[in-house]
């Protein structure tokens, strides 16, 4: 592999890239992804990690200015005819063209958004529509957060690490970064196949939402409740009258078909970015099977994190950083990083910013939190209502609502997901008469609106109501803003059951 980078480097130089440059890459996962990676870092250019989905609908130009690029690389499905391709090259073959380097809109200097010397990669949050919120990522605050990892985990050179989500999340790049780091493997695969890669590349160390192990615990709670009863009775039994890899590999022969979805080799199970099922945690506690909870945001890389060893189910483990988590007098919980990961945000308002960076490398996290006396750390709620779907995709309700609001059948939209809900839902208060016309014409909405956002945010069930949102009725709040756990709390059997 680095004699892979190297030669995209020579190729770099060849092209004019410099250090200093900004220069995209908006593709799906591919090794040439990495290997562009590694050497732009090298070089000290910034890069821009754009998710494909959540650009679709920005030209390559609209998205050179704002970020100041010189150079996009892409893949060939993702150019667009009516952009110039001069200053873009293929991940995908090779260019059959000159490159050239871009020059910057109104003859501005290279890195005319003037940011801090550390960054060296701006990369996106989750969003739903428009641009997310870009973050400027620190090279100090990455090497220290890959040494603090290192510091709690122990890494075996036989150890492979398994990857499937975007690059362009900068959590599965401090992935790869730690793998090379540590010096043990890294396995990739596309999301449709990576139960067969499972299989495939026999990893040791895996990362998924909690929805991924919810599949587990589903096949399990499938079985008849008598099966079920016996297979955790003998579990019992084995974890409690045999010891060490004895007692390991009793549990993994007793539930074998279980086992063998992770490999033969998995020692390290994680979760995160979403809420874990209680259910889940406790089963697979009860199966043998290391999975542990983690606690992290893109601004943060982990936060807290359960270990082997160090381990309480419920809880995100104890904090990565020592000293570095507290809770504000409001419950929210801080995170003071002497090098932060995420330096700030880049093009939002000061208000956004100032809320989230307090100064000083403080980080708000808009988590409520609690400490238990033994300092693991509990998720106890959202400051803001930002939901977390299942699949720990993380998006703003009030941008879908407005947009189903635009439509005059509708009084009111509130959208809701994570949880115990297994799809987005919208509760639809209707401005006019119930009638099949008047949803039918709401549903066309909802249909439009779900071909034009990433597909965690489309909308999968709807539910009317000609209840009206009031102060007086408790749906609304003193400044007429939504009460959404008293809507959610009225209306909660209709969204579950579809009615």
């Amino acid at each position: 592999m680095l004699a892979d980078v190297d030669a995209v480097e020579e190729k770099l130089t060849t092209w004019g890239v410099r250090a200093g440059m900004h220069v995209g890459i908006l593709a799906d996962n591919c090794y040439e992804w990495i290997l562009y990676d590694l050497a732009l870092l090298r070089m000290r250019c910034v890069v821009v990690a754009f998710h494909p989905e959540q650009f679709a609908n920005i030209s390559f130009s609209e998205a050179a200015d704002r970020y100041d690029l010189q150079l996009l690389l892409t893949r060939k499905k993702f150019l667009q005819p009516s952009e110039p391709h001069h200053w873009m090259a293929t991940l995908d073959g090779d260019v059959d063209y000159k490159v050239r380097i871009r020059q910057p809109a109104e003859n501005k200097l290279t890195n005319a958004l003037n940011l801090e010397s550390d960054v060296w990669t701006l990369v996106f949050s989750s969003g739903t529509s428009g641009v997310p919120k870009c973050l400027k990522i620190s090279r100090v605050g990455t090497e220290k957060w890959i040494a603090s990892c290192g510091h709690k985990f122990t890494f075996q050179p036989d150890d492979c690490m398994i990857v499937v989500l975007p690059f362009s999340n900068y959590q599965q790049r401090l992935m790869i970064y730690t793998a090379i780091w540590y010096g043990f493997d890294l396995a990739l695969a596309e999301p449709a196949r990576f139960l067969p890669a499972l299989k495939d590349f026999k990893p040791t160390i895996l990362a998924g939402p909690p929805a991924f192990y919810e599949i587990v615990e589903n096949r399990f709670r499938n079985l008849p409740s008598a099966k079920q009863r016996l297979l955790l009775a003998v579990g019992w039994l084995i974890r409690n009258l045999s010891f060490g890899r004895l007692r390991q590999a009793l549990l993994r022969k007793w539930f074998a078909p279980l086992y063998d979805v992770f490999g033969p080799r998995v020692r390290i199970m994680l979760t995160g970015g979403a809420p874990s099922r209680q259910s889940t945690l406790e089963l697979f506690a009860s199966l043998g099977l290391p999975l542990y909870q983690v606690y992290g945001l893109g601004e943060t890389g982990f936060i807290a994190l359960n270990l082997p060893g160090a381990n309480r189910l419920g809880s995100v483990g104890r904090p990565l950083f020592d000293d570095a988590v507290f809770i504000a007098d409001d419950g929210e919980i801080i995170v003071d990083y002497k090098q932060p990961l995420c330096l700030g945000y880049l093009g939002c308002d000061a208000e956004t910013v100032a809320t989230t960076f307090l100064g000083s490398g403080r980080i708000a996290t808009g988590d409520l939190g609690r400490f238990d006396s033994d300092g693991y750390l509990y998720i106890t709620g959202r400051k803001k209502q930002v939901i977390i779907t299942r699949a720990g995709y993380k998006l703003q309700p009030e941008l879908l609502e407005k947009e189903i609001e635009k439509s005059s059948d509708v009084s009111r939209a509130v959208v809701f997901g994570g949880g115990e809900m297994p799809v987005l839902m919208a509760l639809i208060s209707l401005a006019v008469e119930d009638n099949s016309l008047n949803r039918q014409r709401v549903d066309a909405v909802i249909e439009k609106l779900n071909a034009k956002v990433p597909g965690p945010s489309r909308i999968g069930r709807i539910v009317f109501t000609d209840t009206q949102f009031t102060t007086d009725n408790g749906l609304l709040t003193r400044n007429l803003k939504l009460d959404r756990q008293g809507i959610y709390e009225k209306f909660r059997n209709s969204l579950l059951n579809g009615s």
